[in-house]
């Protein structure tokens, strides 16, 4: 747990650094407002798409060879930024940056839910979302250091050297991963097909996916809205870190919680409230409101993850644990690349107040329907 803790905060750690720097650089090579969202969509399309094909290959052949292949990607895909030149370019680069990323997280997650004892699954998915969380949020505020000191490219070279550390890591000290469906002599589209069958799994899947959609909508467009209401670029950089790292620092007090109470009404409960802020958000118009508000929605939003993940253990352990976490991966980037896309359209359409209303509305949608999966799933995401 240790290892896996320090490898994803590492890796997450060197992707956060270049994600302040990507518009900016991306404007430098020409690009419209449109074409930095396809920068940003590349990665989430290519992740989405070489996560099932991952998690199929690492069920057969173990997830530590794939974990190092994606930190490879990861390493060459930071020194490829230095060299890009276009504006295709860096759209590719960012392609192959998902790729590398379809492997390392949603396996390393798979590896905690193997390691996790029958009960606990709550408090060691709250580990790894801490690592996960603290590397998302700690990123951006290196990144400032770094490029205000030594230019753009001093972000890329530190994801580099990032990755190499994540990389030494698992080459050390990650142990060799028993393949899972060879083991049990199942197939893995026998396998695919079940868990899409499941109610349970079907919840699962539902809530990720909306809780994704909410989220790529509210971190678009929470800095426009507040921008709109004349709070400064600096206090919005806070008040989206203080997001970030509170839905962090939470992830271990409620991963423990996951182990004693419902897991599923945990996550439905969670949601709905996560859900009910958002409506907040639109009617303040002070900064110390709004970043009282943002913590809200964020301790909010820690609770959700735990025993979301919890109960995907429970289910990796029936199904399959690699293809299990990068399905539900695959759920949470699917809401991540239509999330900004939908909610962009209806601002468009009906003002800046929309996004939120939407992420509202996906969040109780997607509670209401796993409400209803989970009536029908028997015995998991009972908790302890």
């Amino acid at each position: 747990m240790v290892v896996l803790f320090f490898l994803v905060f590492t890796a997450i750690l060197g992707i956060g650094i270049v994600v302040p720097v990507l518009p900016i650089y991306a404007k430098e090579l020409g690009a419209t407002g449109t074409q930095v969202g396809l920068v940003f969509s590349a990665f989430s399309l290519l992740r989405l798409l070489g996560m099932p094909f991952v998690g199929a290959l690492a069920e057969r052949f173990g997830k530590r060879i794939f974990i190092m292949v994606g930190l490879v990607v990861y390493f060459v895909a930071s020194l490829l930024y230095i060299w890009v030149d276009s504006l295709a370019g860096l759209i590719g680069v960012r392609a192959l940056h998902g790729i590398g990323s379809s492997m390392v997280i949603p396996l390393s997650m798979a590896y905690v839910g193997d390691l996790s004892p029958v009960g606990k699954e709550g408090r060691y998915m709250g580990i790894i979302t801490t690592s996960f969380f603290l590397g998302m949020g700690g990123g951006p505020l290196i990144s400032g250091f770094l490029v205000q000191r030594w230019g753009v490219n001093a972000a890329f070279i530190g994801m580099a050297m990032l990755t190499l550390v994540a990389l030494f890591i698992a080459l050390l000290f990650l142990p060799r991963s028993e393949p899972s469906l060879k083991k049990k002599g199942t197939g893995f589209l026998k396998t695919l097909k079940a868990m899409f069958l499941d109610p349970v799994s079907q919840g699962i899947y539902a809530m990720r996916f909306a809780m994704a959609l909410s989220r790529g909508a509210v971190m678009t467009f929470l800095p426009l809205l507040a921008f709109s209401k004349g709070i400064k670029y600096a206090d919005i950089g806070s008040m989206v870190g203080a997001y970030i790292l509170i839905t962090a620092f939470v992830q271990w007090p409620f991963g423990k919680l996951a182990d004693k109470l419902s897991r599923w009404k945990m996550v439905v409960i969670g949601s709905s409230i996560y859900g009910t802020l958002l409506l907040g958000i639109p009617l303040v118009n002070s900064y110390w409101l709004m970043f009282a508000l943002v913590i809200c929605i964020g301790i909010a939003a820690g609770s959700v993850f735990p025993p979301l993940t919890a109960i995907m253990t429970e289910i990796g352990r029936e199904k399959g644990m690699a293809i299990s976490m990068t399905v539900l991966q695959t759920a949470n980037s699917l809401g991540m690349v239509l999330g900004p896309i939908i909610s962009g359209g209806l601002m468009d359409a009906f003002g800046i107040f929309a996004p939120f209303i939407a992420g509202a509305i996906f969040v109780y949608t997607g509670a209401t329907f796993m409400g209803s999966r989970f009536k029908l799933g028997g015995r998991r995401g009972k908790g302890g």
